[in-house]
């Protein structure tokens, strides 16, 4: 997966985490993306969370 700088949604993040997975995130709404990561990772992720450490 190449990237180019920061993302700049978090649309392009999750579709970024999905193809770092081995996933094609074309047709997947962002809902189904979340899910898929989760699963993938084994936790949950909250939609639209913004944490900071």
């Amino acid at each position: 997966v190449e990237v180019n700088g920061p993302v700049q949604t978090e649309r392009q993040k999750l579709e970024m985490i999905a193809k770092s997975l081995g996933e094609n995130p074309v047709g997947m709404t962002t809902d189904e993306l979340r899910e898929l990561i989760s699963k993938k990772m084994g936790k949950k992720i909250e939609p639209d969370s913004e944490k900071s450490d």
